[in-house]
């Protein structure tokens, strides 16, 4: 009996950006569920066709989107960076604090905060991406994803 079954073979983006799906129809000999209708498909569904019947596609359009990808090492160096910016003038920041008063620790304590928060921050996200974590990649940081996939 008909089952109604569709099952979507590819999803491509043509070369004038519009979506095309690619499916087939399917017909299936029970399996259903207890008590699921084996009657044809509703008037103007359309189904019925046998997957012998569907046309291929053209090969021009059956390429993938995948493109090549490219660990993001400027923007890993960039984040490295304002990690050390940090850690460098957050210890000036107390020295000078200790030897002459907040006045003069007050701009290495905000300098070194402009680095260390985005530094640590980026550093994380880069780390757990490396490291796999589900929820992580390296299209998240900002200024990675056009590195990632560059073509060059």
């Amino acid at each position: 009996g008909w089952e109604g079954k569709i099952r979507l073979e590819s999803i491509n983006i043509g070369e004038s950006g519009r979506l095309t799906m690619r499916e087939r129809a399917v017909r299936g000999g029970g399996g259903g569920p207890p008590g699921a209708s084996t009657s044809p498909p509703p008037a103007g569904w359309g189904g019925g066709i046998p997957a012998s019947e569907i046309e291929e596609p053209e090969p021009r359009f059956g390429y993938s989107m995948r493109r090549e990808r490219h660990f993001p090492w400027k923007t890993l160096i960039l984040c490295l960076t304002l990690t050390t910016i940090g850690l460098v003038f957050i210890p000036i920041g107390y020295f000078e604090l200790k030897k002459n008063g907040l006045s003069e620790a007050l701009p290495f304590f905000i300098l070194g905060g402009l680095g260390a928060l985005p530094g640590f921050y980026h550093t994380v996200l880069f780390t757990r991406a490396y490291l796999g974590h589900k929820g992580f990649a390296y299209e998240q940081i900002p200024g990675a994803y056009e590195e990632v996939y560059a073509t060059s």
